[in-house]
C-alpha cells in the first residue's frame, strides 16, 4: 500500500538521520531516481532497513 498525506509525514518523521541523508542525496539527482525514491518511501510494507537498502542500491546505480 502507498502511503499518502498524514501517513507519509509520520513515516517520514520516523525515518532516522542516515535514511533522510539517503533521501536528499537522492533528489538531488536524476528526476527518474527521485521518482523511483517515492515508490521506495511510500511503500508502507517495507521497514526502513529495506527502505535504506532499496535507496542504497538506487543511489549506486548508473545515471542513464
Amino acid at each position: 500500500m502507498r502511503l499518502r498525506g498524514k501517513d507519509y509525514d509520520k513515516r517520514l518523521a520516523e525515518f532516522s538521520l542516515s535514511t533522510l541523508k539517503l533521501m536528499s542525496e537522492l533528489m538531488q539527482s536524476t528526476r527518474e531516481k527521485a521518482i523511483r525514491m517515492s515508490d521506495i518511501t511510500t511503500d508502507s510494507e517495507l521497514t526502513e532497513e529495506q527502505v535504506q537498502e532499496k535507496l542504497k542500491l538506487l543511489l549506486s546505480e548508473k545515471d542513464s
